[in-house]
């Protein structure tokens, strides 16, 4: 079980088929995960060039040591690259869709901070 409050120090979009839609994106002080004892986790952050957050809560299990599942949607998952007391890094893979067909795959990578 994951837990606390942890702060976004920042996330990137890597897509190795279209590198012109690549970003990265500094966190704030408003942007975090929190993870609660009762298993549902709360997320919080801003998009670039976006207003206002992507906010909300759902369930969330740890299906093996090592990737976290929404609840809300199976397919959405976060790998768990780094966990200490104080450091988190999540992936996930990210899919980007332009009008007109082109569909790029791509990894979110996000770092957080205790």
């Amino acid at each position: 079980m994951l837990q606390y409050k942890w702060s976004l120090i920042g996330y990137t979009m890597d897509y190795p088929g279209d590198s012109a839609a690549n970003l990265s994106y500094t966190g704030t002080d408003s942007d975090y995960f929190e993870f609660f004892p009762d298993d549902s986790l709360h997320q919080q952050f801003g998009f670039p060039n976006a207003p206002g957050y992507f906010t909300f809560t759902t369930a969330y299990y740890l299906s093996d040591n090592s990737t976290i599942v929404l609840r809300i949607n199976a397919t959405e998952h976060f790998t768990i690259l780094t966990l200490t007391d104080s450091s988190l890094v999540l992936s996930n893979p990210i899919t980007l869709t332009f009008i007109g067909g082109n569909v790029y795959q791509g990894t979110r990578t996000m770092t957080f901070r205790r």
